[in-house]
């Protein structure tokens, strides 16, 4: 892909928070009118994309830490890298949290001046990324007011990080905030869980997440409608709400 990178690549990385971030920039660059690509770590192969991709194509790019490094091989950064968070994971494959956090940090390292990154100003981590970042730098936080998310179908802190992060990322390439608030309203959140009695949108990995990064809500179904179960194995963890 490198022959063919364009000013219009974004990559989204971090612990937690990285495939709804991914899939929220994605329906607002959609809302606001452009042909938008989206692949990575999503399972979705960019290679597949490419014959799909004109030069005004926007690419949204999930990456892990393990396919940073081959990021850091290449000597590439994406023009436009979102970094949600960086939070004690995959302590097998690295040595520490300092190893972990210099994979991630590759989707900075090779910006140009005119590039710009998105960073968590509540990290730790990403505070420390920005001292480092060749170019423009960016900050979100969960307490960011995005429009539209007042009426957002899914609730929680981690969520109002998300489309911090997301929509600081769309005004980059011109994204109004008119499509910011289209898109936010209609995100549904990324579906991975359902049971008998409820259905659960959350982040990828917010299965296991800290105690703060849980959703708030979960949208009821059945003959439930978020009132008491009327299953009858009784209310689950998926079925009540999460205060």
């Amino acid at each position: 892909m490198w022959p063919r990178a364009s000013p219009y690549i974004a990559g989204v990385t971090g612990t937690k928070g990285k495939t709804t971030t991914t899939l929220l920039l994605s329906a607002m660059l959609a809302a606001a009118g452009y042909h938008v690509i989206t692949a990575g770590n999503l399972r979705v192969s960019m290679l597949a994309q490419l014959p799909a991709i004109a030069p005004e194509t926007r690419v949204v790019l999930e990456l892990s830490s393990w396919q940073l490094e081959a990021f850091t091989w290449h000597h590439y950064s994406p023009p436009l890298a979102i970094v949600t968070n960086v939070l004690p994971d995959h302590l097998n494959r690295y040595p520490d949290l300092a190893s972990y956090a210099a994979a991630k940090r590759a989707i900075l390292a090779f910006q140009k001046p005119e590039d710009t990154v998105v960073l968590n100003r509540e990290n730790p981590w990403t505070r420390a990324f920005a001292h480092e970042a060749p170019g423009q730098v960016r900050w979100f936080a969960a307490a960011d007011t995005v429009p539209g998310q007042e009426e957002a179908p899914v609730q929680g802190e981690h969520q109002r990080a998300n489309r911090a992060a997301a929509a600081a990322a769309a005004q980059v390439w011109g994204a109004s905030a008119a499509a910011i608030a289209e898109a936010v309203r209609g995100f549904q959140g990324y579906l991975i869980a359902r049971s008998s009695c409820a259905s659960g949108a959350e982040s990828a990995s917010s299965t296991t997440p800290p105690p703060l990064l849980r959703l708030r809500r979960w949208r009821a179904c059945g003959p439930c409608r978020g009132q008491k179960c009327s299953s009858s194995a009784g209310p689950t963890s998926r079925c009540r709400s999460l205060r």
